[in-house]
């Protein structure tokens, strides 16, 4: 079967056995500004963003939610050396509308939210958690 069935049922069988959720969650890559984005990313960033969309209108019916995150630069053991490098780390805040790179429970309550009874009638929608790094120009960094 192709990829999509094969997610699609896995996803449904899953939150089937899970009566305590019913939503389902999709984690995708750092956004990026569209300048510096790569034709890979863009077409797997797309993808995911279609298979978001496919998977909520036909899971939809079982009142299983499908939603993507779409996470900008966070500080995690794989990002952390940024900090290390202080004119990195200033690089990393300037690209960000709000001046500073994200934490994981700027993720987890993107995610939380999702999940609760608050975000009950949110599907297919890709929730981008970035501190408005997708609105600014490349990143250049200098050591």
């Amino acid at each position: 079967s192709d990829p999509y069935t094969s997610t699609a049922s896995g996803i449904a069988a899953l939150m089937a056995r899970r009566s305590s959720s019913r939503s389902c969650h999709r984690m995708n890559e750092s956004s990026g500004a569209a300048s510096t984005i790569s034709l890979a990313f863009a077409t797997r960033a797309a993808i995911v963003s279609r298979l978001t969309r496919a998977a909520a209108v036909d899971l939809g019916k079982d009142n299983i939610r499908v939603n993507t995150i779409i996470p900008g630069t966070i500080v995690t053991p794989m990002t952390k050396i940024i900090c290390d490098y202080p004119k990195v780390l200033k690089s990393c805040e300037e690209k960000t509308c709000l001046g500073h790179i994200g934490e994981p429970n700027d993720i987890a309550y993107g995610v939380l939210y999702l999940a609760s009874d608050e975000a009950k009638y949110v599907t297919g929608s890709d929730l981008t958690i970035d501190g408005g790094e997708r609105f600014k120009d490349a990143l250049e960094l200098e050591l």
